[in-house]
């Protein structure tokens, strides 16, 4: 006996989010783009390959850098329409910034980093990390001038690679503040934006500085403002911060003047927080991995 054979039912056609094509296929004839589809809502990460090519061979870095700088908000906002082709994605570009981030960061002023003196002396836990380390370096035969060594080139090589511990952090905080709580992935989405813009203007920032200190040094000028580095940067970020937040609060999430005004605020208040506990898990983490 034979049966008919079954076929697949035919896909319902598609309206492109890049381009508006009209598709039947799986992706858009016209530029590429794949269907959007509910599995490939969360952010993935493809290989240093898939990277290379995306941002060297598609032309797809600057457009995505553009975006970041000037649409606050916009790349988020793509992402969750399904608009993907023509930008990089969020994971991509945090972690490319984040790389380039670091190359700048070790020629100049350090912030994700810092010596075992800073975190012994300058820190709001360096009572509790001062107990710390004492029991660990008993525990170990050690002293502190054989030990501070080891700990600054630990501490910096695992200052690249956790930096991104404060991503979900502060994704954690938007939800507390966004109406309603829901939508994971575009709080982890505007999370990895917002921190790949937070770089990009540390990078430049951190390079002015350097290059300021150098020329005071080269001048012999008696003005101590490396003194001052981390409050200077700590408020710079801060306003900066801020402003791009409340543009990217209205364009992601359509919240009031008022609601935007406060929630920036709040939100960045919320990065110095988890930037402090970052150190901190640092300061652990280093001493654990010894």
């Amino acid at each position: 006996m034979s049966y008919p054979l079954k076929h697949k039912a035919k896909k319902r056609a598609w309206s492109c989010p890049s381009c508006g094509h009209s598709c039947q296929l799986q992706f858009c004839p016209n530029c590429g783009e794949q269907r959007p589809a509910v599995e490939r809502q969360a952010p993935s990460w493809a290989g240093p390959q898939a990277l290379w090519n995306k941002l060297n061979f598609d032309g797809r870095l600057w457009p995505t850098l553009k975006k970041l700088i000037d649409a606050p908000g916009e790349l988020t906002t793509a992402y969750m329409d399904g608009r993907r082709k023509p930008y990089v994605g969020p994971f991509e570009l945090f972690l490319l910034i984040n790389l380039v981030f670091f190359l700048v960061q070790s020629v100049g002023i350090k912030v994700f980093s810092a010596p075992l003196a800073a975190e012994l002396h300058e820190r709001i836990y360096s009572l509790i990390a001062g107990r710390l380390l004492m029991h660990w370096l008993h525990s170990h035969s050690m002293n502190l001038g054989q030990y501070t060594p080891v700990y600054n080139s630990l501490q910096e090589t695992l200052a690249k690679a956790l930096v991104i511990l404060m991503v979900p952090l502060f994704a954690m905080a938007v939800v507390v503040l966004s109406r309603p709580r829901r939508g994971v992935i575009k709080h982890t989405v505007f999370a990895l934006h917002f921190y790949a813009f937070l770089m990009v203007f540390l990078g430049v920032l951190l390079l002015f500085l350097s290059v300021l200190f150098t020329g005071i040094n080269l001048l012999d000028l008696k003005i101590k403002l490396s003194a001052y580095a981390g409050d200077i940067i700590t408020g710079v970020v801060f306003i900066v911060g801020a402003v791009y937040l409340y543009l990217a609060l209205g364009r992601v999430y359509v919240m009031s003047y008022w609601y935007r005004l406060i929630g920036a605020a709040l939100l960045m208040t919320a990065v110095l927080y988890i930037f402090y506990a970052y150190r901190f898990a640092m300061f652990i983490a280093t001493l654990l991995l010894s």
